[in-house]
C-alpha cells in the first residue's frame, strides 16, 4: 500500500528539548542584545579600577614616607640620658615590601585596563551580529531537526564563539565583584584604613622633624616623644619592640591588600574566563 506523501516529509515540529534550546536562545539574545549587562559590568569594573589606583597612590605616598623618615637618626633624651635612634634599621624591610607592592599595583591597575579594552570589544555592534545571525540560523536548522546538518554546524561553531566574546567579561567582571564583594571587601576597607592612617602620621613626623615642633602625637607618638617621655618612660627596648609589632601590623595589612589584588585582577579573571570557556564549549556536544 502506497504511503501518503506527508509521511516522507522532514518532521518539522520541534522536540521538548529543543523548544527548551529555542528558549535558552531567545533568553541569551534578549540579554546579549541589550545593554543590561554591560552597564552593571561597567559599574563594577569602574569600582575595582578606582580602587586599584587609589591603592596604588597610598603604597608610592607611603613608600615616599618611608624613605624620609628612613635616613633620619634621632636624639632622645629619657631621664636625661642620650641615646641616638635610627628607624631604618627597622622599617628598611617594611620599605622593600612597599616598594613591591607598589610595582603590585601598577600590574593589577594595567590589568583592569586590560579588561576594559576585552569588554569594549565584547559590547561591539560585530559581536552582537554574529551573535544574533548564528542564534538564527541555529533556531532554523534545529527547527528542521536532520536537514542542513553542515550548516548546523557552522552555525553552532559561530554562536558558540560569539557567546563567549559576548559574555565571558562582563559575567567575569560581575562574578568577580560578588566574589570580592563577599569575602575581601572587608579586608580592603581595614588594610587601606591603616595605610592612611599611617601615611598621615609619618606625614606628622616630618613637618615635626623639619619645624623641631613635638606638639603632635602621629606615627608611634611621634617617635622621639614616643620614646622620650618621663622617666618611666625609660625602658628603650620595651618601646623598640612596640614599634616591631607595629610595623608588624603594618606588613600585615599590606600582605592582606596584595592578596585582594592578586586574586582579583590576575587569578579570579583568568579562573573565571577558563571556566566560562569549558561551559561553553560543553554546550557544542548539545545536539
Amino acid at each position: 500500500m502506497a504511503q501518503s506523501p506527508e509521511l516522507n516529509q522532514p518532521q518539522s515540529t520541534p522536540t521538548p528539548s529543543r523548544r527548551w534550546a529555542f528558549i535558552g536562545l531567545a533568553v541569551v539574545l534578549l540579554v546579549g542584545l541589550g545593554p543590561w549587562l554591560d552597564r552593571s559590568a561597567e559599574g563594577y569594573y569602574e569600582q575595582a579600577l578606582t580602587r586599584a589606583l587609589v591603592t596604588f597612590g597610598l603604597a608610592r605616598a607611603l613608600n615616599g614616607a618611608i624613605s624620609v623618615i628612613q635616613g633620619t637618626e634621632l636624639e632622645i633624651h629619657p631621664a636625661g640620658v642620650g641615646v641616638s635612634f635610627a628607624p631604618g634599621q627597622l622599617i628598611d624591610p617594611v620599605n622593600d615590601l612597599v616598594e613591591r607592592f607598589s610595582w603590585l599595583m601598577l600590574a593589577s591597575s594595567t590589568s583592569l585596563g586590560v579588561q576594559k579594552i576585552l569588554m569594549d570589544i565584547s559590547a561591539w555592534w560585530g559581536v552582537r551580529l554574529i551573535l544574533a545571525v548564528a542564534a538564527g540560523a541555529l533556531i532554523l536548522v534545529w527547527w528542521r531537526q536532520k536537514q542542513s546538518k553542515p550548516i548546523g554546524a557552522v552555525a553552532l561553531r559561530f554562536f558558540l564563539l560569539a557567546l563567549f566574546l559576548r559574555f565571558a567579561m562582563p559575567l567575569m567582571v560581575v562574578l568577580n565583584h560578588a566574589i570580592y564583594d563577599q569575602f575581601m571587601a572587608e579586608d580592603y576597607v581595614i588594610a587601606t584604613g591603616a595605610i592612611e592612617k599611617t601615611n598621615l602620621e609619618l606625614e606628622t613626623i616630618q613637618a615635626e622633624q623639619q619645624t623641631g615642633s613635638t606638639s603632635d602625637e602621629g606615627w608611634l607618638d611621634s617617635v622621639s616623644k614616643w620614646l622620650d617621655n618621663t622617666a618611666q618612660s625609660f625602658d628603650v627596648g620595651e618601646r623598640m619592640q612596640a614599634l616591631k609589632m607595629r610595623l608588624a601590623e603594618l606588613t600585615d595589612h599590606i600582605l592582606k591588600l596584595a592578596a585582594v589584588f592578586v586574586l582579583q585582577s590576575l587569578i579570579l579573571p583568568l579562573l573565571f574566563l577558563w571556566l566560562l570557556a569549558r561551559g561553553i564549549a560543553g554546550l557544542g556536544k548539545f545536539r
